[in-house]
């Protein structure tokens, strides 16, 4: 039992200031709002995808359709092409990128602000003793093309390819599941142009203010070609 002779006056007693409620957390950024604060046409990701897990086209690979897909991404404004070979390596990574950037710098792409990020597989030279001299994409990139920067993942940071690596699942529903294809390669590489043509001048993409790439392109780089989206896969 508490002994009344120990209580303190009221008045000695200080009350603890009630605590402060935290400011209401603003609104999230948005991702696509994130991104378009890179310069037009300022990052490319570029990535390979193995299509020898997609149920319904592996069967078609021994007859002659291709084992691998590159894809590359232009993040701020959501462009994509696409490329394809029967294996994964570093020759078929050079071709791909020597075409690529040719392509936009034809069509007035400013390489000097534009970075291009890769994982580190050994097609793009991560597996290269980067030391002693660059590898090729890597020279490729900054050397032949003057773009500002051959960017690397950070290891096991698998997130940092997302907006590419998006493009894969995304074909997995509205490409591979839905086309009928066969062993006809020349068919094949139609289907994939006709794909790529929708999705950078038709399909709208609700993280970018339901607009094509293309309208961004006409919006943020209007000095850039409009058939810049307009490469065919090879």
């Amino acid at each position: 039992m508490l002994d009344r002779r120990h209580r303190p006056h009221p008045q000695a007693v200080r009350t603890q200031p009630a605590p402060q409620k935290a400011p209401p957390a603003g609104p999230p950024r948005h991702a696509g709002a994130e991104k378009l604060r890179w310069p037009a046409f300022g990052l490319l990701q570029v990535d390979v995808k193995d299509l020898s897990d997609l149920p319904g086209y592996r069967e078609l690979i021994p007859f002659g359709l291709p084992r691998y897909q590159f894809t590359a991404r232009i993040v701020p404004e959501g462009g994509i092409w696409l490329a394809f070979s029967a294996v994964n390596d570093s020759t078929y990574a050079l071709l791909f990128g020597d075409r690529l950037l040719a392509h936009l710098a034809a069509c007035g792409v400013q390489l000097e602000e534009l970075t291009v990020q890769t994982d580190n597989g050994s097609e793009f030279g991560g597996a290269w003793n980067r030391r002693r001299t660059p590898p090729a994409f890597t020279r490729l990139v900054e050397q032949k093309y003057r773009c500002r920067l051959h960017r690397f993942n950070p290891p096991h940071r698998c997130t940092y390819s997302s907006d590419v690596e998006a493009v894969h699942g995304l074909m997995e529903e509205e490409f591979y599941q839905l086309e009928p294809f066969r062993g006809d390669l020349q068919r094949f590489l139609n289907q994939a142009w006709t794909y790529q043509l929708w999705f950078n001048y038709l399909r709208e993409n609700s993280a970018k203010g339901h607009r094509t790439p293309d309208q961004l392109r006409a919006e943020r780089a209007p000095w850039v070609h409009p058939k810049v989206y307009a490469l065919p896969p090879v």
